[in-house]
């Protein structure tokens, strides 16, 4: 004797068409508005009992009961006391509502990777020494920066004010992130964003300070020309990596965004520039470094003083233009 089949329905989300629950018997099923239906849906477009379901062991069938807006299946509306097949796989619509039926002769689809970004189930999330340690190697570098610009008279309050307000800003922004990533997909990921944020910012100094420190030993200043380049380029994957843990499935048009508004930053930045000869190249190299650190040997000074005579013509034709443009300006009263 041959086994019966199983046979469940299930109720799916009409914004994306993913599952919201399922049922599985007793047969028949009665689908509708009352509490008496097996498969309750609160859907004011449907009948106190909109229809019924029953399963032999291998076909589905539909019992419409009386309503006012019957039910489309297979492209084609159904109104009125009657009864339908319903094959597996197919969608049946009633009112905003979708259903589907799923049956065990169906074949089983293959189990899918979970999304980037949302494999909590099977990774931990970071130690919190890893944090720790982050937190120390970021402090350690908001100290060397306020040492650089600070002077003896510095007080213990400003010191403490450049510590720990940086600390609780990052704090913030990952709390901020993380309760984006609670409201969207229901999950806990606050180490993950801060040890995110702590990463890039440990990042984005020693980018900012080796560019520095490679353009002065090197001497190369247009080395500082693509210095906000690679900042711009960092800081839209950060955020880019943030956005990711929020919505994992839109990957690729979060990538598509973060790139546009990188350009746009880039293009807007490059506009701001005044002096054309400062566009692709940076007016001076500002990290001052031991000179026996810098490989190419000085200039001497008759050669020093022969490339100053080269921009004497130069200099004197821009103090003509500014001469002309003064006395084309009208005198005050």
């Amino acid at each position: 004797m041959e086994q019966a089949g199983i046979a469940l329905i299930e109720v799916l989300d009409p914004r994306d068409g993913s599952v919201r629950t399922s049922h599985k018997g007793p047969w028949p099923m009665t689908v509708g508005r009352a509490l008496a239906c097996d498969v309750v849906l609160n859907d004011p477009h449907l009948a106190g009992e909109h229809l019924r379901v029953h399963w032999d062991g291998a076909q589905a069938r539909l019992e419409l009961c009386p309503s006012m807006n019957g039910v489309r299946l297979r492209d084609r509306a159904w109104q009125g006391v009657r009864m339908l097949e319903w094959a597996a796989g197919d969608v049946l619509h009633l009112g905003q509502s979708m259903l589907r039926l799923r049956t065990s002769t169906q074949a089983l689809a293959p189990e899918l990777p979970l999304p980037y970004g949302s494999r909590s189930a099977q990774s931990t999330p970071p130690r919190w020494w890893v944090l720790v340690g982050l937190c120390l190697l970021w402090t350690l570098t908001l100290f060397v920066e306020h040492w650089l610009s600070s002077s003896p008279e510095t007080r213990w309050v400003e010191w403490v004010s450049a510590l720990l307000v940086p600390l609780c800003m990052v704090a913030g922004w990952a709390g901020l992130w993380t309760l984006l990533t609670q409201l969207f997909r229901h999950q806990q990921e606050w180490r993950r964003h801060l040890r995110g944020a702590l990463l890039a910012l440990v990042l984005l100094w020693l980018m900012d300070t080796s560019t520095e420190a490679l353009a002065y030993i090197l001497s190369w200043p247009w080395l500082l020309s693509a210095q906000w380049l690679m900042l711009t380029a960092m800081v839209s994957s950060w955020v880019w990596w943030h956005a990711t843990l929020v919505w994992p499935r839109w990957r690729l048009t979060l990538g598509l965004v973060a790139v546009l508004l990188a350009g746009l930053v880039s293009a807007l930045t490059l506009g701001k520039k005044v002096d054309p000869q400062h566009w692709l190249r940076a007016p001076y190299v500002g990290q001052l470094l031991p000179p026996a650190l810098q490989l190419r040997q000085p200039s001497s000074v008759d050669a020093f003083v022969g490339e100053l005579g080269a921009l004497e013509a130069t200099l004197q034709e821009k103090a003509q233009r500014d001469r002309d443009d003064a006395d084309e300006e009208p005198e005050g009263d």
